[in-house]
């Protein structure tokens, strides 16, 4: 899991707003708290949805949000 991609991705995010969900994961990643990131990205991950870029960072490396699977085969969860 790279937290850098992750930060480039969230700095060309719609500036100064950002994606709040994003930059919580984010937050939450950096301080080991990945439960909590996941949590974040299950509860509130229909935000980034005007994020695709972010999404499929989130999507490839927490899982989909449903089973929170990485590499998820079900087709309702897959990002394109």
């Amino acid at each position: 899991m790279n937290l850098q991609d992750l930060e480039q991705i969230l700095a060309r995010t719609n500036q100064p707003m950002g994606s709040s969900t994003g930059r919580a994961i984010l937050a939450s990643l950096k301080a080991g708290k990945e439960d909590e990131a996941r949590t974040v990205y299950s509860n509130d991950g229909d935000k980034l949805y005007q994020y695709p870029e972010l999404l499929k960072w989130m999507y490839q490396n927490l899982g989909c949000r449903t089973h929170g699977m990485v590499g998820c085969k079900q087709k309702w969860c897959q990002i394109n």
